[in-house]
Order: structure tokens, then C-alpha cells, then sequence
């Protein structure tokens, strides 16, 4: 996946729960650094849904596990635009076609994909 990474990227930003091993991978392997994003606030500690570096006015990444329909990774972005970061890339090991793509450039948003669904074979028959 450090590959798909775009070349101005300034903080990559790991989705809860899936997105979390990838972007800290990625970070480790690559050098920019990591931000985590909560579905929600958390009510405790730190009470934060964004943790990890800065992302005000930076060029932020989105890195999640799975995109299927995007609807995740659109909420997430809006968070982040509203915390001042740029965002218009995101990163996921698989792409599912249920929509997500589509859904994401409607949000001025390009996915990247290690995978698709179509890379495996699916089988017909019984299970044995």
C-alpha cells in the first residue's frame, strides 16, 4: 500500500478499527505520521475523536481495511475538514463494488485500492 500513497501526503489517518495496524504500518514504513480517527468521541481520557499528529491545515490521508459503500470514509473526511485538515485521498486494502468510489469522488475524495473483490475467485458450488 505505501505505494498508493500520494507524494504530498502529510499525515496519514487510520480509521477505527480496521484502518488502525495499516496506518501505523504505513507510517513506520513510509514517514509521514499517524492520526487515528474514532467513530465517536471518546467519553473518557483524553475525550477526543481525532488522536495521533496534527492535522490542521496538513494534507491528511484517509487509510481504512475495507471500503464497500464509502459512507464511513465520507463521514470521517468531513470530520477531519472540520478539525482544518485537507482531504482528498484515501487508501484501502479492499475495494468491494458497492458503491464507495462513486460516493467518494462525489465528495471530492480519489480511493486508492491494494485490492479489489474481482482479484479473487469466488466459488459456485457447495461448500465440501
Amino acid at each position: 500500500m505505501a505505494t498508493l500513497i500520494p507524494a504530498d501526503a502529510q499525515v496519514l489517518a487510520g480509521v477505527e478499527l480496521g484502518g488502525v495496524p495499516l496506518v501505523v504500518a504505513l507510517s513506520a514504513a513510509t514517514g509521514p505520521p499517524a492520526a487515528f480517527l474514532r467513530r465517536a468521541t471518546k467519553r473518557y481520557g483524553s475525550k477526543r475523536q481525532i488522536e495521533g499528529a496534527a492535522i490542521e491545515r496538513r494534507r491528511v490521508v484517509l487509510v481504512d481495511d475495507v471500503v464497500r459503500s464509502g459512507g464511513q470514509l465520507t463521514v470521517m473526511a468531513r470530520i477531519l475538514r472540520k478539525a482544518g485538515a485537507e482531504v482528498t485521498d484515501a487508501l484501502c486494502a479492499l475495494e468491494r463494488p458497492l458503491g464507495g468510489r462513486r460516493l467518494l469522488e462525489e465528495h471530492i475524495m480519489t480511493l486508492q485500492a491494494l485490492l479489489h473483490e474481482r482479484d479473487f475467485p469466488h466459488e459456485t458450488g457447495a461448500a465440501s
